[in-house]
């Protein structure tokens, strides 16, 4: 995985991905898959992040998202943000977002834990992003039971009482948070990423997704 992102560091090719800003004619788009995203409301633009330090040459911000999209009157929530500036400010290029994927993994730890397999290219031109997806981790982190729960929920006692087991879970998770959950999907974490972009003062994002992060 690394060895791919070091070969294209060298080549000078990263995953580059033009957000349109809300209202960007989804023409495009086949119909069913127009017929799946949800119609949003117009939203001011998100304010700068102000950054503070968090660890050795790591700053973190939250940005503030609307909890619904199609509501943007109707609550936000924060979404915790890492970042490493760039090493190099004279060549700076823009930020590079990364997601590790998972789902449900951190890329607030991502970043801070995984620095030194950036090629010193990206380091040097590139801030480094990594953002915990809505739900996860500091960002509001969906936490349907604790960890005793947990333990007693999941078990080896075949496909019949894992199934059992998810439903119990997927409830749990309903009465734990019945604002939160709807407003969790993929569609939210795309138009967060608009809106961090946005907030980093970027005309494109840059994007680098592992896995489920893709």
């Amino acid at each position: 995985m690394w060895r791919t992102l070091a070969l294209s560091a060298a080549v000078g090719v990263l995953l580059v991905t033009a957000c349109a800003p809300p209202g960007t004619d989804l023409g495009r788009l086949g119909s069913a898959a127009r017929d799946r995203i949800p119609r949003v409301s117009a939203s001011p633009s998100p304010a700068p992040l102000r950054w503070s330090s968090c660890g050795t040459q790591l700053e973190c911000a939250t940005l503030q998202v609307p909890l619904d999209y199609a509501n943007p009157r109707g609550g936000t929530l924060g979404v915790a943000v890492a970042r490493l500036p760039a090493t190099d400010p004279k060549r700076r290029v823009g930020s590079l977002v990364v997601n590790p994927g998972g789902p449900g993994a951190s890329g607030v730890d991502f970043v801070r834990d995984s620095r030194s397999q950036f090629p010193q290219e990206v380091r040097d031109r590139f801030d480094i992003v990594g953002f915990d997806p809505r739900g996860v981790g500091r960002s509001e982190q969906l936490r349907c039971l604790d960890d005793r729960q947990l333990d007693a929920l999941v078990s080896a006692s075949g496909r019949d009482a894992m199934v059992d087991q998810s439903r119990r879970l997927a409830e749990a998770c309903q009465a734990a948070a019945p604002r939160l959950l709807p407003h969790l999907g993929t569609v939210d974490v795309a138009r967060d990423l608009d809106r961090l972009r946005q907030a980093l003062g970027d005309g494109r994002l840059t994007y680098l997704g592992f896995s489920y992060g893709t």
